[in-house]
């Protein structure tokens, strides 16, 4: 036995652009991600009131209040062509070089703009039986298969499109955006994502 219980294994993904998307042009079907430079950072930040003001202790932090998190995913495409393709670089208008237009004005929610990604691990590695095995806390279900239904551009983040001699990869960051989903517990969560 290997000194460790490492876990590894590449995820493929794909995009599927909503028919209103600025770019989507229509009823998009899903496509496919491509190579990415070094996978999808999944990112779960979380968010607080922290409380840290008394006369007595100061600055220090005496303890929190727990106000939820956000999820993103963070990926380096490596073909240009399968992001437009996908019509995932610019959801907001029908280019970047466009900042408004009469069929994509300002004031439409992310959540109306915004696609469904789904990851799907690779099978045969060391994730895809540990995903397999179903165990407690572990956010991949046995399919290996993690749906994401409302991912858009995170706010703040730029979209680099490198014009060079050089390979044309493009740097992302996605906000997974909420969403109410009843399991079969029928329980009624906001969740971020499905596995199956």
């Amino acid at each position: 036995m290997a000194i460790e219980n490492f876990i590894s294994g590449a995820y493929l993904a794909t995009y599927q652009a909503p028919a209103n998307a600025g770019n989507a042009g229509g009823a998009p079907t899903a496509v496919g991600l491509g190579l990415t430079e070094q996978g999808f950072n999944l990112k779960f930040t979380p968010r607080q009131e922290v409380i840290n003001t008394s006369d007595q202790y100061g600055g220090a932090m005496l303890d929190g209040v727990s106000r939820c998190h956000d999820a993103a995913v963070q990926f380096d495409l490596m073909s240009y062509a399968n992001a437009v393709n996908a019509a995932i670089l610019w959801p907001f208008t029908s280019s970047p070089l466009v900042m408004w237009e009469p069929t994509n004005p300002a004031g439409r929610l992310y959540s109306n703009i915004a696609g469904q990604m789904v990851f799907v691990g690779q099978a045969n590695t060391p994730s895809a039986a540990f995903d397999a095995a179903a165990v407690a806390g572990n956010i991949f279900g046995a399919n290996r298969t993690l749906t994401a239904k409302y991912c858009i551009l995170s706010p703040g983040s730029d979209i680099s499109m490198l014009l060079d001699s050089r390979l044309r990869k493009i740097p992302m960051q996605f906000s997974m955006l909420p969403y109410k989903y009843t399991a079969g517990d029928g329980i009624s969560r906001a969740v971020f994502g499905v596995a199956s």
